[in-house]
């Protein structure tokens, strides 16, 4: 079982607090100095990897944990040993093309947003790009604003509309978007949906009543499924027990209610292929400022609603991130509860599969596609406040690559990006009084 934590790791893995250090190994590198095997295994094995000549060995310590950081790609030659034990070899593939430059231009438009804000929701639509809601900045307001920017970065503000809230998911219902759920300043739970086609006209929106939708403290969408949004868990609100409702949402903007969670729980990894929609790990009794419980459920629905559950996690999990490329499901790893993972796999076939994990763990880290491609963007390693300023990408092979991003650092920040290759990041917040509404564009080459 390959994974990643945290934990000090030893022999020839690399400590947490050398993050930083291996971090600007890459910054300043044409190429990586290595690349990482995450390895789980019984406390004092002995994990060794072997390619050609070349040996690198480490001991697995109290955490079950280590991470051989390997000199080249390709294959590698692992196996683990401990006392008179030792177990078949497993071939584990490096496909990592590690060259740091990627032709991309950063814009500077001069176009802000009308509040600052950061925990909101951003989608695209046609040639908009969505930015709704949030934090105003110090937990004490809602922005109220919808930001919209166009292709050719034009920016329009929508006042007294959006519904204010944090914490919402923004999907795809047929040929609109909408804003579902999220959380108010209090900490209730929402049950608004605020749809918007690509002309900018609010459809409608469903207010809280007997037949509304559940009132959902972040809500966890999936989609589009079909034509169809569906969502699932969440809270109603920060101080309550998560739940296990499962609700859809039609291109009519009809709604119901269906088949519910095996696990109630928040914080759930969420992807969509073209015939499944998979909910991954999640937090199964987490409430503001308590405990958190990690969950290793993954169950799948299918464009008519059927259920399905898949084979669980190996090691227990919430905060995933999910997203499609090529219509498999990729899934980064989220947090045990005590460590941040980095393994990054697939679904395919409803089997899950391993494949390059990322070069470090990353804390409100970004995600978005553009054909065919996945960039990783932002975030900040465990325990520290800086800001990752390198981008990771994976293609539709698979192939995983690195390159630098040459703007100023801002965490937490709401992401977009358009088919024509613009990646648009928003507002953030890095603990000062105020959230951020700086807007940044990166053109890469598509």
């Amino acid at each position: 079982m390959l994974y990643a934590k945290k934990k000090t790791m030893g022999g020839g893995g690399i400590k947490a607090s050398d993050f930083a250090d291996h971090i600007n190994s890459l910054r300043t590198k044409s190429n990586i100095s290595s690349y990482p095997i995450v390895v789980n295994s019984a406390k004092g094995a002995t994990i060794t990897a072997t390619q050609g000549d070349v040996t690198i060995s480490s001991v697995i310590d109290a955490s079950g944990t280590t991470v051989l950081w390997v000199p080249t790609a390709g294959t590698w030659n692992v196996v683990a040993s401990k006392g008179s034990y030792t177990s078949p070899v497993t071939e584990v593939e490096i496909n990592c093309d590690a060259n740091l430059v990627e032709p991309y231009s950063i814009l500077t438009p001069e176009i802000k947003l009308r509040e600052g804000g950061y925990n909101g929701a951003a989608i695209t639509l046609g040639n908009k790009m969505f930015i709704a809601g949030g934090y105003e900045g110090t937990y004490t307001r809602d922005s109220r604003y919808l930001d919209v920017v166009d292709t050719d970065l034009v920016i329009y503000h929508e006042v007294g509309n959006f519904e204010k809230r944090h914490s919402s998911t923004a999907q795809y219902v047929g040929d609109k978007v909408a804003f579902v759920g999220g959380t108010s300043i209090s900490g209730i739970g929402l049950s608004n949906v605020d749809v918007y086609d690509e002309n900018l006209s609010r459809i409608t929106i469903i207010t809280i009543s007997n037949n509304s939708l559940q009132q959902r403290d972040n809500p966890n969408g999936l989609g589009p499924l079909g034509d169809m949004v569906i969502v699932a868990g969440g809270k109603l609100s920060v101080n309550d027990a998560p739940t296990n409702i499962v609700e859809n949402i039609s291109a009519d903007l009809t709604y119901s209610r269906i088949t519910s969670l095996i696990q109630a729980r928040t914080s759930i990894g969420t992807a969509t292929t073209s015939e499944l929609g998979y909910f991954v790990g999640g937090d199964k009794v987490r409430y503001n400022g308590g405990e958190t419980r990690s969950c290793d459920q993954v169950e799948t629905y299918d464009n008519e609603l059927t259920k399905n559950v898949q084979n669980s996690l190996e090691i227990s999990q919430f905060n995933c991130y999910g997203f499609t490329i090529n219509d498999i499901a990729i899934f980064i790893s989220g947090y045990t509860g005590d460590n941040w993972l980095y393994e990054v796999f697939t679904y395919q076939e409803s089997t899950k599969k391993i494949v390059d994990p990322l070069s470090f763990p990353r804390v409100s880290k970004n995600i978005t596609t553009i054909h065919n491609k996945g960039y990783i963007l932002g975030g900040n390693t465990p325990g520290s406040p800086d800001v990752i300023d390198i981008i990771e990408t994976y293609d539709e092979n698979l192939t995983h690559s690195l390159f630098q991003l040459d703007i100023p650092p801002i965490n937490n920040r709401m992401c977009t990006s358009h088919e024509s290759g613009i990646i648009l990041l928003a507002g953030g917040y890095n603990g000062s009084t105020i959230a951020s509404n700086k807007i940044d564009v990166i053109r890469v080459n598509i």
